[in-house]
């Protein structure tokens, strides 16, 4: 099951919860982050999403994730925040020299 959560105005989609320490992270040219433990990616942060939506504070409000997909080289993330759903979209084409 994937979880969101909003930690200090930036938006944490939970794929994997892992416990170890020892995460590989990559910081997206946008200033996206992708966390893989092995070949298992585990999270995606937004930093500043909050700001950056502009509806105030988020961490009493419910926010539902719907789908994600990767293709050529651009994120599109689905999220339901108050039945309302968004579509995001994260360039990862930084993403492609590293893996």
């Amino acid at each position: 099951m994937t979880d969101i959560e909003v930690i200090n105005g930036d938006l944490y989609v939970i794929f994997n919860k892992n416990e170890s320490d020892v995460l590989v992270s990559y910081r997206l040219s946008n200033g996206a982050e992708i966390d893989f433990f092995e070949d298992t990616l585990v999270q995606l942060i937004l930093p500043n999403f909050e700001a950056q939506l502009g509806r105030g504070p988020l961490a009493d409000v419910p926010i539902e994730y719907v789908s994600a997909q990767l293709i050529d080289c651009e994120i599109t993330l689905v999220i339901k925040i108050l039945n309302d759903e968004m579509n995001i979209k994260i360039g990862a084409e930084s993403l492609r020299h590293k893996l």
